[in-house]
């Protein structure tokens, strides 16, 4: 009788155990595809604002200073992108295939701004769109975009 109350916990225990970690799993599904790839549009769209961190522009790596959580963003969802790097806003379609971020379609208000937010502006949102980037998922759950002329980080 001890055996068989024994093993009926053994196989309980084994059974929970199992279910907890196929539910584990199911959360690792939406963010990796079936070849082992990250989905980034699911990845993108789990915060409802990333936080531009970095930049770099040829040999210049810019490192973004926040007076306001709201200067510099950028916000994914069905299909597009939307942001703030520095005054004005930016819109634009984005598309994903793989670890290749395809941005068109972009358009931006233009306000005054100070001449240095300007500039940044320009820098990022010039050199995100009409390019095809590759992004990648950082170790501090960051993401990255890389293409020719821009590299880029958000948080």
């Amino acid at each position: 009788m001890k055996n068989i109350v024994v093993s009926l916990a053994v196989v309980g225990a084994v059974m929970f155990s199992g279910c907890s970690l196929k539910s584990d799993l199911k959360q690792d599904e939406a963010s990796v595809n079936n070849v082992g790839q990250y989905n980034f549009d699911e990845i993108l769209k789990q915060k409802e604002k990333w936080k531009i961190d970095t930049y770099k522009v040829g040999d210049k790596t810019t490192f973004l200073n926040y007076k306001n959580s709201e200067d510099f963003y950028l916000s994914f969802k069905e299909g597009k992108v939307v942001g703030k790097a520095g005054c004005n806003h930016f819109f634009a379609e984005y598309k994903i295939e793989g670890n290749k971020f395809e941005v068109s379609h972009a358009g931006m208000t233009r306000m005054m701004c100070e001449e240095k937010l300007v500039q940044i502006e320009n820098e990022i949102v010039g050199n995100l769109t009409n390019n095809t980037s590759v992004i990648e998922k950082l170790n501090d759950g960051g993401i990255s975009f890389k293409n020719e002329k821009l590299y880029l980080e958000i948080k």
